[in-house]
């Protein structure tokens, strides 16, 4: 390769890596919340990480929880993760326990139960307004 190639490929890195970094830090928005289960006592705090994509739009990069209860809430909360990443919080808000049953694969539970089917979702809802809250302050400078 002479030099004059080997400069091409130099300036054409330098481009690609400038209008599209992908190491490039982004202000993170971290938000937590409980959920509680008083009927058999089943807790967990979710924590979901957002940050703004490309276009300025808030988005689900990351999540994770930290609590006990039945195995049915706590695979449920795993799930919930998978099933949110890369949403706005508009979608995480929106997406309903009938989207969670779908992941599972139609999993059909009885009254008792959805409680534990769904308070890792309940919490990811309140966490995702939360951030959404904190991003619009943050971006409207109050």
């Amino acid at each position: 390769m002479n030099a004059i190639d080997q400069r091409v490929i130099q300036r054409s890195k330098a481009l690609v890596h400038h209008g599209a970094p992908t190491g490039q830090t982004t202000t993170e928005i971290l938000a937590t919340a409980p959920g509680e289960n008083p009927m058999c006592g089943d807790s967990i705090t979710m924590t979901l990480a957002f940050a703004p994509d490309r276009n300025g739009e808030l988005r689900m990069t990351r999540g994770w929880f930290e609590g006990y209860g039945c195995s049915l809430c706590m695979a449920s909360a795993d799930l919930a993760i998978d099933e949110l990443q890369d949403k706005t919080p508009q979608e995480v808000v929106s997406y309903g326990a009938e989207h969670l049953q779908d992941a599972w694969g139609g999993l059909q539970v009885g009254r008792a139960r959805q409680r534990c089917l769904d308070l890792g979702l309940r919490a990811a809802h309140l966490a995702a307004k939360g951030a959404a809250d904190a991003f619009r302050k943050q971006t409207s400078g109050n």
